[in-house]
C-alpha cells in the first residue's frame, strides 16, 4: 500500500466528519475547547474501507515562555526556570514527545514547530537539523513560544483501543492505521491493535507496528499537522472516534517535502481552498502552473470513496486558458475557490517542487472569539 497506488485506488468511504465546536464567549485569554466526531465506516462484502482523519486539538500548554538568547540549537529562557529534563521524554523510536511552537504575532517565524530534545533549568535544546544546526536565522530574542506534548497513538485511539478498531492476533486480522513518513515517496508506517488470545505467547496485547508483534508502539507520536489514514477491513458497524481538547489560536507552518505529503487541516472548522493558505502569490505555498501537470495537486477524500483533485491555476495569457484560481483536475474553466475542506480531515498533497511551507491561521481567532 503506497501513495502512488492511492492515486488510482477507489477508496470505498471517507470518514464523515461532524463538528460540534464550542468556544468560550468570555475573552480571548481563556482556553477554548471543542470536540469533533469522525465516523470510521463499517465494512461489508469483505471490501476494506478507508477514512482520512486528523486531530485539530491539543492537550494544553506545558510551558509558556520568551526567548532570552539563542546559540546554535539552544535557546535560553527568559525569567522562567524549568525543571531539569522535564521535556526529554521520547516515544518508542526515540523521537521527542514535546514540541516548541513560536507564537510571536506578525513574526516571519510565527507558527514554526521544533522538536524539543531536552532541557536544563534555564535552556532548551531543539532539533535544528532543518537549519544546519543554527536557529539564529529563524528564532529571535524576545520571541514568544509554547511547549506542547505530541499526541500519541494511545491518546488518539485509546491505550486499549477504546475506539473499537478490529483487533486480532496479527495485522492480517486487524484494522490498520497508516502514518506517512516525510520522505515524499508515499511510504507509510503501519500500526494495529493486537489481541493475544494466548496471554503473551504471541506478543501480548497492545499497539504494534506491522511486522513486529512484540514492541509496544502506544507512544508513537502524531504531529499536530499530520494526517492519518485508517483502513477498516473488519466490522460491519461504523465506529465513532470523538476527539477533544484545547482549540489552537495560533498560526501553524507545515513543511511540504517533494513528492507526497499527508497533512492535517489542523483546525476544528472547515476552510475553502482560497482561505486555506495553500497558495500565496507572495512566497511559499503550492506551485501554481498553466495546468495540473505543472502544478501541485491536492487530494480530498469524498464520501463515495473517490478523491476530489485540485490545483492552483495560473493563466499566463489573461484568461485565454481558463483564468487564474483554483481548479479541479480536468476542468480548467470552473472556479473552485469556494470548495470547502472539511474540518478534521486529512489532505494528500503532491508537491512537485524542491520543498515549501504551508502557512495558515485559524479564521475563528479573529472572528468567533471577538
Amino acid at each position: 500500500f503506497t501513495m502512488k497506488s492511492l492515486k488510482y485506488i477507489k477508496i470505498q468511504a471517507l470518514s464523515l466528519l461532524f463538528v460540534s465546536f464550542s468556544l468560550s464567549a468570555q475573552t480571548v485569554s481563556t482556553d477554548p475547547v471543542g470536540y469533533i466526531t469522525s465516523v470510521l465506516p463499517g465494512v461489508s462484502s469483505n471490501s476494506p474501507k478507508f477514512a482520512s482523519i486528523s486531530l485539530p486539538f491539543y492537550t494544553g500548554n506545558r510551558f509558556v515562555g520568551t526567548v532570552a538568547s539563542i546559540s546554535g540549537s539552544n535557546i535560553n529562557v527568559l525569567n522562567n526556570p524549568l525543571e531539569e529534563n522535564e521535556f526529554s521524554s521520547t516515544d518508542s523510536y526515540g523521537s521527542p514527545l514535546h514540541y516548541l511552537l513560536i507564537t510571536t504575532e506578525d513574526s516571519s517565524s510565527e507558527g514554526l514547530v521544533f522538536d524539543v530534545i531536552g532541557n536544563s533549568i534555564s535552556s532548551l535544546t531543539l532539533d535544528a537539523s532543518d537549519f544546519s544546526g543554527d536557529l539564529t536565522a529563524v528564532i529571535a530574542e524576545g520571541d514568544k513560544f509554547v511547549i506542547r506534548s505530541y499526541t500519541t497513538l494511545a491518546d488518539f485511539f485509546g491505550s486499549e483501543n477504546s475506539v473499537g478498531l478490529s483487533s486480532g492476533q496479527d495485522d492480517s486480522s486487524s484494522d490498520i492505521i497508516y502514518l506517512m513518513d516525510n520522505s515524499g515517496n508515499g511510504l507509510f508506517s503501519q500500526y494495529y491493535y493486537q489481541t493475544d488470545a494466548f496471554s503473551g505467547v504471541f506478543g501480548g496485547n497492545g499497539w504494534r507496528e506491522v511486522g513486529d508483534i512484540n514492541t509496544d508502539r502506544s507512544t508513537v507520536r502524531v504531529s499536530p499537522d499530520a494526517g492519518i489514514l485508517v483502513k477498516r477491513s473488519f466490522g460491519e458497524n461504523p465506529l465513532f472516534l470523538i476527539s477533544s481538547g484545547t482549540v489552537s489560536l495560533e498560526s501553524l507552518i507545515t513543511p511540504l517535502v517533494p513528492g507526497f505529503n499527508v497533512v492535517s487541516s489542523s483546525y476544528p472548522v472547515g476552510s475553502t481552498l482560497s482561505e486555506s493558505g495553500l497558495y500565496t502569490e507572495i512566497s511559499g505555498g503550492l506551485i501554481s502552473g498553466q495546468d495540473d501537470s505543472s502544478s501541485d495537486i491536492i487530494y480530498v477524500l469524498q464520501a463515495d470513496g473517490t478523491y476530489d483533485q485540485f490545483y492552483r491555476q495560473t493563466d499566463a495569457f489573461s484568461g485565454v486558458f481558463g483564468g487564474d484560481g483554483w481548479r479541479a483536475v480536468g476542468d480548467i474553466e470552473t472556479p473552485q475557490d469556494t470548495y470547502l475542506i472539511p474540518a478534521g480531515s486529512a489532505l494528500i498533497i503532491k508537491h512537485i517542487g524542491s520543498g515549501t511551507f504551508w502557512t495558515r491561521s485559524p479564521s475563528y481567532a479573529t472572528t468567533a472569539l471577538n
